[in-house]
């Protein structure tokens, strides 16, 4: 097991994530309106770490579909579309106060 970890750890910087792959993640994390640049560097580097794990140079579509659902999970939050929202009506007024004077 320790060795087949250090393989991977070995082999990871050296995978490969496409254009293709790349695309595919950002419209995942689009269409579920995830507003966190963490959530596709998390997704990525899951997905790279598990082709490594694998033995594997290069993401599948499928790692994708593994690793997604675990990496996404924390950053899709009702308490980080209520920040946003409250955060945008914070604005509003900001703006409206500064617009008066």
């Amino acid at each position: 097991m320790r060795s087949e970890i250090q393989t991977a750890r070995d082999l990871l910087p050296e995978v490969r994530l496409s254009d293709e792959i790349a695309k595919s993640g950002l419209e995942i994390v689009k269409q579920l309106r995830i507003d966190s640049l963490r959530a596709e560097i998390t997704m990525f580097e899951s997905a790279r770490a598990y082709a490594a794990a694998d033995g594997r140079m290069e993401v599948l579509p499928e790692d994708l579909r593994v690793v997604a659902p675990l990496a996404l999970r924390s950053r899709r939050s009702s308490f980080m579309v209520e920040f946003f929202t409250g955060q945008q009506d914070e604005e509003k007024e900001i703006t409206a106060v500064i617009d008066r004077h």
